[in-house]
């Protein structure tokens, strides 16, 4: 799959020369900048607290706020994934400048928290809060688990200006843990769908809710060392296990992300496995995920893999509606937190090589063989539409995944080695 460009060669150049644009140490060489995400960063007043939003969309060419009237301008999804980047880069670089924006957007998780404790997703722009969109409702689903996640890395900053609000996400999180962990719980029995044999919990929440919510008992457990959230862990560990797939040899080891469908984003099965199996010495965790970190993703990420089905029809596996595009930046990000992390437990060296190759994916490793991040203006692309059609718009989603992916391999030492190695090939 690696294949030298001229292409890929003169917008890694690029990049070298434009890179150190974020205040960062001219003499420490990095892609990070901040400035799009900065771009789409607003402040919001209401009842006189400063709450943080992130736009949702932000179209080419100008690169403006679009608001859809449907749902809103902002989203508890989108803010989520831009404090838990916030948090992650605020430990490594202790900006002071990005305190603030941890605050703000912190305290608009809490603006967008119903009575139950679970969160609405989308705000308008005349800022009420859409309670009625099925993809804003306030209950059991991916905003609220991804805001949780949030408040975990929040809890987990060490930056003694942020005591405050690391304190509100503790006593928020009191409210919070107890329902992930008696959710854990309610496992009973299976559910056959193409005679494909699914827990029934993983039925109705899919593998990926579910390993969110396995990574935020485990950040939580890291902070509190609780033994019913380290069963919380085991729970959500045990089922997820039961979702791998073990009997084809393409697909060996892929972790279904929702009852017989496998989809590329937000397939974070093996990184909440490897975190779920340092929390609780389960070495079948970490065995489970680095099977498919081995297999499965060296062959995804050859194939272009976006998505496919599987059936058993007289005992045998049998692959179906497979799809290459869209190709995305969220696609990417849980295969390089997934491969980061098990160079990290392991000291592998192969599994430093394939973050590299997940990651050179935004740097122009791809079908289109173009540079899906921008290090000049920060911006990442929405995706690869098919073989070489770019969708050009660059909202939250996109662009934060891209950052998140990006500071976890600039963090560990060997995956950044390659990951530039990789990029002038």
């Amino acid at each position: 799959m690696k294949t030298p460009k001229t292409t890929i060669c003169f917008l890694f150049i690029i990049m070298i020369m434009s890179s150190c644009t974020d205040e960062q140490d001219p003499e420490v060489f990095t892609y990070l900048n901040t400035s799009h995400l900065e771009h789409l960063y607003e402040e919001v007043v209401i009842d006189g607290d400063t709450l943080g939003a992130v736009w949702i969309y932000c179209d080419a060419p100008d690169y403006q706020v679009v608001t859809d009237d449907d749902e809103g301008f902002t989203c508890v999804d989108d803010v989520a994934r831009a404090l838990v980047f916030y948090c992650r880069v605020n430990e490594q670089r202790n900006r002071s400048a990005y305190e603030q924006k941890i605050k703000q957007m912190t305290s608009f998780l809490f603006h967008m928290q119903s009575y139950s404790h679970y969160f609405y997703n989308f705000m308008f722009p005349n800022e009420e809060i859409n309670t009625l969109h099925p993809n804003s409702v306030a209950g059991k689903n991916f905003w609220s688990w991804r805001a949780c996640w949030a408040l975990t890395e929040v809890c987990g900053t060490t930056d003694a200006e942020l005591s405050g609000i690391r304190a509100d996400a503790e006593a928020a999180l009191e409210d919070l843990i107890p329902k992930i962990i008696s959710l854990s719980e309610e496992n009973s029995g299976y559910e056959y769908h193409e005679g494909i044999r699914i827990p029934a919990l993983a039925a109705q929440y899919g593998g990926d809710q579910l390993a969110l919510m396995a990574i935020v008992l485990s950040n939580y457990y890291e902070i509190t060392h609780d033994a019913q959230v380290l069963q919380g862990i085991e729970n959500i560990g045990e089922v997820l296990l039961e979702t791998q797939i073990t009997d084809t040899i393409a697909e060996q080891h892929a972790f279904l992300s929702w009852k017989n469908i496998w989809h590329a984003w937000g397939n974070s099965q093996s990184y909440a496995l490897l975190l779920a199996g340092e929390a609780a010495g389960r070495d079948d965790f970490t065995h489970a995920a680095l099977q498919e970190i081995n297999n499965f993703f060296p062959y995804a990420l050859e194939q272009k893999l976006s998505g496919f089905s599987v059936r058993k029809e007289d005992n045998v596996m049998l692959t179906e509606n497979i799809s290459s595009y869209p190709r995305i930046a969220y696609a990417l990000r849980p295969m390089v937190f997934a491969a980061v992390k098990a160079w990290e437990i392991t000291g592998e060296e192969h599994y430093a090589a394939i973050a590299a190759e997940a990651g050179s994916w935004f740097l122009g490793n791809n079908s289109a063989g173009a540079a899906m991040y921008d290090s000049i203006s920060g911006r990442c692309y929405d995706g690869i539409d098919g073989a070489q059609t770019i969708n050009f718009n660059a909202g939250a989603e996109s662009t934060i995944e891209a950052l998140l992916s990006i500071q976890c391999i600039e963090q560990a030492s060997l995956p950044f080695q390659k990951l530039q190695e990789y990029s002038i090939q």
